[in-house]
């Protein structure tokens, strides 16, 4: 039986332990570069394996970390991280197969809060206090949108999307009002912030999955559904949606990654047949692509450098940056299945 002396010394060594092993005393201290020379790269993963974000030096040409959630809080992020958003001074990391919106500070990417989401893909902010975020659900339940008060980190509401629609991309447009991409289904879903009320949907080619806004306020979706012969790319103007320039390509399961120039003037996609880069007035493809290479993930940064990410399987995939004119200038090697990137 122990005396209270011997419990003293039990609970004085514990104290002892604790402190010894406190996480925050032994880690590593992470030196980020400067917010104007990062670009964060997620690395989506072999499921059911967990990845991360890598970081890349614009300045140096290197990536200072290849698993920076892990260097810098010492625990997995989880499987599958499919997108980071950057609200204010904080990142929001939808992480699909462990079902957790996490949420680090930029300034040191410490973890400061964690969200319990089914599923979560993509996030927006609607207003200073208030963001979206699109989540599967599963296979056959309901897509939903969830509401995030951004001021205490906690799920205020659910909007519905559709059965079994899988919810992608989401988009603040420039008349205020949020238009969700519905990867399952021929139609864009559209949500006034101000009251979280749906209003009518937009009908498109099945398959919408990626959304932008270009700067003539244009609405550019690319609908590539897993099982079709033809793909689109469709434009219209908000206030008129069912007028629509229409192009259409094959499909081949490779399709995807819309993406826009920092500008907002020129339009990037990347097919099966190569990258191409069309005009806002654009009808039909380019008969060059800008790069003859399909990629698994796309971004265009400040300067105008184009990144693209190409996945080697188990292996860890690279990242390959390219000129204007499609030109390579470097490459870099980053996580597995890099599927986008993220500017300051």
């Amino acid at each position: 039986m122990f005396s209270l002396k011997n419990l003293s010394l039990l609970a004085l060594s514990g104290s002892l332990l604790l402190t010894a092993c406190d996480p925050k005393k032994d880690d590593p201290k992470v030196e980020l570069p400067s917010p104007s020379e990062r670009v964060y790269v997620v690395n989506e993963g072999n499921f059911p394996s967990p990845d991360d974000i890598s970081l890349f030096n614009t300045t140096t040409k290197t990536v200072t970390s290849a698993g920076l959630y892990k260097s810098v809080n010492q625990g997995d992020l989880g499987s599958n991280p499919q997108s980071m958003t950057i609200i204010g001074t904080k990142a929001y990391l939808a992480v699909t197969g462990s079902d957790s919106l996490n949420i680090v500070n930029l300034t040191d990417f410490r973890h400061t809060a964690g969200i319990h989401l089914k599923q979560p893909r993509y996030a927006v902010a609607v207003s200073a206090t208030k963001a979206y975020v699109t989540q599967w659900n599963g296979y056959s339940a309901n897509g939903t949108v969830s509401i995030v008060d951004l001021t205490t980190n906690r799920i205020t509401g659910t909007i519905s999307t559709g059965l079994g629609v899988q919810p992608e991309a989401i988009l603040l447009g420039k008349n205020g009002l949020v238009y969700v991409a519905n990867s399952q289904s021929n139609f864009i879903t559209v949500i006034n912030p101000a009251t979280d009320a749906v209003q009518a949907p937009i009908a498109t080619p099945t398959g919408p999955k990626g959304i932008v806004q270009d700067n003539a306020g244009n609405i550019w979706v690319l609908c590539s559904p897993y099982v079709a012969t033809t793909d689109h790319l469709i434009r219209f103007n908000p206030a008129t949606p069912a007028t629509q320039t229409d192009i259409a390509f094959p499909n081949d399961y490779r399709n995807g990654n819309l993406r826009l120039n920092p500008a907002g003037d020129n339009v990037f996609v990347s097919l099966g047949t190569g990258t191409y880069q069309l005009p806002l007035t654009a009808t039909a493809l380019p008969a060059t692509p800008l790069i003859k290479r399909n990629f698994y993930g796309l971004g265009i940064d400040k300067d105008n450098v184009i990144y693209a990410a190409s996945s080697r399987g188990a292996a860890n995939g690279y990242v390959a940056r390219y000129s204007t004119t499609g030109t390579k200038i470097d490459s870099f090697q980053v996580g597995k299945y890099p599927n986008g990137f993220v500017f300051n």
